[in-house]
């Protein structure tokens, strides 16, 4: 099979990881940003890749289609890439008043399977599991890591070029890397002091938590 991910944000990034984790051999990558796009080629294994400010997609190309970016000039795209019998997935967040013009005939001719994405709050343990794999590069998306000080420089734009980025907490050298055990449920984060401490839930769609450090 062939795939292709439109959009190379965060989100982008990480589906054309999970689609060659989960046995899809060719991926390619649809973006805006060059600097995204080769890397994705080089470190993360993308095969292809289309800068679509100056390049088109290949029409009929594609059996599974991942639209990550929520326009409807994007959407329209995953339609017209999506070759006959394939899937695409709509994962892309556009207003609620946005549309997207496609041919409904298209739809039968190529006998299109289009679904939609909305929260899940069942999938963390299997995030979980599948970084802890070492199948996903997560670490590798990281552009930058800031200090808390830091945090409302980069809010007010002093700190450039942020694709991704983690805030360090306090002098624990992992800051805040998750180091879960898929063994043990709930998972677990190491500490500086070398144990590991249990996250808990929190909110209303399990969001995890670190537990209290016995000496904050």
């Amino acid at each position: 099979q062939k795939a292709l991910v439109i959009g190379d944000g965060f989100m982008g990034q990480i589906f054309a990881q999970l689609l060659q984790a989960y046995g899809v051999h060719r991926v390619d990558l649809a973006g805006i940003f060059d600097e995204k796009l080769e890397r994705n080629k080089w470190q993360f294994g993308v095969t292809e890749t289309y800068n679509t400010t100056r390049e088109q997609i290949p029409s009929e190309a594609y059996d599974v289609i991942i639209e990550a970016v929520g326009l409807p000039a994007t959407q329209a795209q995953a339609i017209s890439a999506a070759k006959k019998g394939a899937q695409v997935l709509m994962f892309g967040v556009g207003p609620q008043e946005a549309h997207f013009e496609m041919n409904t005939y298209d739809i039968y001719k190529k006998q299109l399977t289009i679904q939609g994405s909305f929260i899940n709050p069942l999938t963390f343990r299997d995030a979980i599991s599948l970084v802890s794999s070492g199948k996903m590069n997560i670490g590798g998306l990281i552009s930058h890591e800031l200090g808390l000080e830091e945090v409302q420089d980069f809010l007010d734009g002093k700190i450039s070029g942020v694709s991704k980025a983690v805030v360090a907490i306090g002098d624990c050298p992992h800051k805040g890397v998750w180091l879960p055990d898929d063994r043990a449920w709930p998972p677990c984060i190491l500490c500086c002091d070398g144990h590991r401490y249990p996250t808990y839930k929190i909110g209303g769609y399990g969001d995890e938590a670190v537990a209290p450090h016995p000496n904050p």
